[in-house]
């Protein structure tokens, strides 16, 4: 029963968040215009580097570990931080000296913002703590007061006609505010000293820490890291290949396309807590067929419905600035389907510790999606972008994940496809029990 009171707030907050986020960001995005839409969206694919290279893999890990004892929280989390603060800076400071060299449409204080922003985002480990001990209703809250203080910053600074440079408040606000009060509740409940007086009493015990997720989260970062290569590299290449104006058109699109995912990832998240305290692999893999069975349908729905209804959607939400976008908006949301199949395919190898396995595969479809993007966006502009998107998140969702342990992914599908009544009705049982 916690299970699905978890899952219930999980999923009010993530339906809460993604509706004002696409309220806001399309208000915001009227107001911009495409090309300096665009901007913040490159600066933010900058960032998002640095934010996946701090964490080096540690907030799987760092959930994986408090689902199963949660007595650990305390003695793991504040040396991953200072791990993340070190790699963290140390990339954003590079990143600031090649924008600085290489790029023209550079605004040194809208990025500097957003680096603060993003670094709260960065070493938050409070998130996957609360997840883990089935406390979502506390993100829930906080991230709602984090947003409103955000939505409303955005809000004002559009009726107030402000440059792009001030947009990276509403950034710091909401990775900012909802960290510090995470934070607070999380000294509160643990009755933990700070990380300074942590680290200063604990050296060896740090070190030790430290090294051991290096070594663990290694895997893991490489392919998260190559995730991201596949993921965000298309707003690279269009910068660079085509121009900045077609980094927002693309970005108004996907944002549209992948907000609905944040509920089902909800859910998923919820109900992986299970799937990690199961040891019967067969059990494992029961649920997780059901979730791809159910992520699936919902998700071909909602691809039928936004074919048709592709204009429309777009000109309501972004204005006839975006008109461009509606022509992607379809296929970037069959991408974004494929993607949540990957969620569950990555978790579930997860599961039954593929971290080497996934690590070799996300390489791999890292160097396939260099030169399939820019060959698809130099051939074809943004509609190449989208085509590359899809066609890398199928591949990654099915046929990359094959080869694992004698096919137990494939054999997932194939379960999925033959069965799918038998494995729902198990899969919920399972679940409910």
């Amino acid at each position: 029963m916690k299970i699905i009171y978890n899952t219930l707030w999980m999923i009010f907050e993530k339906l809460v968040l993604s509706l004002s986020l696409l309220i806001i960001n399309a208000y915001v995005a009227r107001y911009l215009g495409p090309q300096q839409y665009g901007v913040i969206a490159y600066s933010i694919t900058l960032l998002s580097i640095s934010v996946v290279i701090s964490n080096f893999g540690t907030n799987t890990l760092i959930f994986q570990k408090i689902s199963k004892n949660h007595s650990v929280a305390k003695i793991i989390i504040p040396p991953i931080q200072i791990l993340k603060t070190i790699l963290y800076i140390i990339c954003t400071l590079i990143m600031f000296f090649c924008l600085y060299i290489f790029s023209y449409d550079f605004d040194p204080y809208l990025t500097f913002g957003l680096a603060v922003a993003f670094y709260f985002q960065a070493i938050d480990s409070y998130t996957w703590y609360n997840d883990a001990k089935l406390k979502s209703k506390n993100n829930s809250l906080i991230n709602t007061i984090a947003l409103i203080v955000a939505i409303l910053s955005r809000y004002y600074l559009v009726k107030l006609s402000m440059d792009l440079k001030w947009f990276a408040i509403p950034y710091v606000c909401n990775y900012g505010i909802s960290f510090l009060l995470k934070r607070y509740f999380y000294i509160k409940e643990e009755k933990t000293k700070s990380i300074k007086s942590f680290i200063f009493e604990k050296k060896e015990h740090t070190l030790k820490v430290i090294s051991y997720f290096i070594i663990s989260g290694a895997p893991l970062f490489l392919s998260e890291i190559s995730i991201l290569i596949y993921t965000r590299l298309t707003n690279l290449y269009l910068g660079q290949i085509k121009d900045i104006d077609a980094v927002g058109i693309f970005n108004a699109s996907y944002v549209l396309a992948t907000a609905w995912t944040v509920v089902p990832l909800a859910f998923v998240t919820s109900v992986f807590t299970i799937i990690y305290k199961e040891k019967d692999i067969s059990n494992r893999a029961l649920i997780g067929t059901f979730l791809t069975l159910l992520m699936l349908l919902f998700g071909f729905l909602l691809v039928i419905l936004c074919y048709f209804f592709k204009r429309q959607i777009i000109s309501i939400v972004y204005g006839s600035g975006f008109e461009l976008s509606s022509s992607i908006l379809p296929v970037l949301i069959l991408g974004s389907v494929f993607s949540l199949l990957g969620v569950i395919s990555y978790r579930m190898i997860i599961s039954m510790h593929g971290y080497k396995y996934i690590a070799k595969k996300m390489v791999i479809m890292g160097v396939i999606s260099i030169p399939l993007n820019y060959y698809l966006i130099k051939s074809l502009g943004i509609i190449g972008a989208a085509y590359a998107t899809v066609s890398i998140e199928l591949i990654s969702a099915t046929l990359a994940n094959y080869f694992f342990k004698g096919g137990v992914i494939a054999k997932m599908h194939f379960k999925m496809i033959t069965s799918p009544y038998s494995v729902s009705m198990q899969a919920i049982t399972k679940i409910l029990k």
